[in-house]
C-alpha cells in the first residue's frame, strides 16, 4: 500500500487516492422524485378507481369524474410528501451519528468521518471503538518496530529457505491468514489498542462486484 507507518499517508496521497478510489461508502441512486410521484398512481385499488374515473369521463358524468381525480391526486401527493419527510429524517440522523475514524497522516494523528478513509490510512484502533473500515491489523501504534523487526526478517529471509517452492507457499499462507483475519468494518473491539492499515479492495467489494 505504500504507506510510511510512523507517518502515515500525505495530504497530497490522499488526494491522489480518493479521486481513484472514491469515499468509504456505498453510493446509493438518487430518488426520482417524478417517479416517486407516479408511483401513487399505481396499485390494484389505484387501477379500479382510474377506470372509473375513466367510465365517468365517457358517461359525461364530470361531478364523479373530478371527485375521483381529486382523490387520486390528493392520495398522491400527501403520500409523497410523507416518504420524502422520512427520508430527510433519515438522511439527517446520518448525519448526526457518522462514524469517525483516528488516522495518522502527515505524522499527526487526525480525526475525520469514516467516509473520508482511503487505502492506504494508518487507522488507530483504541479500546471500545468501532472499525470504521475493512483494515488489516499491523501493530501496536507506540511499538511500530514490531514491525519494523519483521519486515526486517523477511526480506533478509530469516523465516525459510531461499526455495521458490516455500516461497509461493508462504505467499498462500499469508493471503489465507489475510482473508481469514480481516478487521470488518463496524464490529467493535476490546481491550484493543492497535493500528490497522485500510485494504486496497474492501469487503463491500468482494460480495458486490467490483
Amino acid at each position: 500500500l505504500n504507506t510510511e507507518l510512523r507517518t502515515g499517508l500525505t495530504s497530497a496521497d490522499v488526494e491522489q487516492r480518493r479521486k481513484r478510489y472514491g469515499f468509504n461508502e456505498i453510493s446509493s441512486e438518487k430518488t426520482n422524485l417524478l417517479k416517486q410521484f407516479i408511483g401513487y398512481f399505481t396499485g390494484p385499488i389505484l387501477y379500479v378507481m382510474e377506470l372509473a374515473a375513466l367510465l365517468a369521463a365517457g358517461l359525461q358524468d364530470w361531478v364523479d369524474f373530478g371527485v375521483i381525480c381529486g382523490i387520486l391526486l390528493l392520495n398522491a401527493i400527501v403520500g409523497w410528501y410523507q416518504e420524502k419527510q422520512a427520508a430527510d429524517v433519515v438522511a439527517s440522523l446520518k448525519g448526526d451519528i457518522a462514524m469517525k475514524a483516528t488516522v495518522v497522516r502527515d505524522n499527526q494523528q487526525q480525526t475525520i468521518l469514516a467516509r473520508e478513509l482511503v487505502p492506504g490510512d494508518i487507522v488507530v484502533i483504541e479500546e471500545g471503538q468501532s472499525v470504521p473500515g475493512d483494515a488489516r491489523l499491523i501493530c501496536g501504534y507506540d511499538h511500530p518496530e514490531d514491525f519494523d523487526l519483521y519486515m526486517k526478517l523477511k526480506a533478509e529471509d530469516k523465516f525459510h529457505d531461499a526455495d521458490p517452492e516455500d516461497e509461493k507457499d508462504d505467499e498462500v499462507d499469508e493471503e489465507k491468514f489475510d482473508e481469514e483475519n480481516p478487521i470488518t468494518q463496524g464490529h467493535p473491539l476490546v481491550a484493543c489498542d492497535q493500528s490497522s492499515i485500510t485494504g486496497e479492495s474492501l469487503a463491500v467489494d468482494k460480495y458486490m462486484g467490483e
